[in-house]
């Protein structure tokens, strides 16, 4: 009987070749990779550099401008300024500072109603004594009561 002989051809690429060159193949494409990798890391790190610089200068920028400020906010900066554009200004007295809260309302016990109310009272009675005396004009013609609820609602709005 007869066996069944196949016949070896010699193969251009042997086994071993074949995994020297997949091996090659591999440690090329991982080198390529940690080549671009190497570069992104080493631009990105040039970036933040460059980042970090622009950042200090800010501060520094930033420090130079608030002690400019406060330099120009002395008192005798501001007499200075004052006197220079001949302007007749001084501070308020303590009683005259009204403090607000965030809504926009003075803080509770700085101002005295009844004490504002006569001086109203007085400013009023000193206008019409200085003011001439005008003679009296025809009386306003009544608004429409829409006229009115919006007129209401605005001074309800102001205060």
């Amino acid at each position: 009987m007869r066996r069944n002989r196949k016949i070896k051809k010699d193969s251009i690429f042997r086994t071993g070749s074949m995994s020297f060159a997949g091996l090659a193949v591999t440690v090329f494409v991982m080198l390529m990779v940690y080549w671009t990798m190497a570069s992104n890391c080493s631009s990105i790190s040039r970036d933040i550099g460059n980042l970090e610089k622009k950042l200090k200068a800010c501060e520094d920028e930033c420090e130079r401008e608030a002690a400019r400020w406060s330099k120009m906010k002395t008192r005798d900066q501001l007499d200075e300024k004052l006197s220079r554009f001949g302007i007749q200004m001084g501070y308020p007295r303590p009683d005259q500072v009204v403090k607000m809260t965030l809504d926009g309302i003075p803080a509770p016990k700085q101002l005295s109603v009844a004490r504002l109310r006569a001086r109203n009272q007085s400013n009023e009675s000193v206008a019409m004594l200085s003011a001439p005396m005008a003679p009296k004009t025809a009386a306003r013609p009544a608004l429409p009561s829409s006229a009115t609820s919006a007129l209401k609602i605005r001074r309800k709005v102001r205060r």
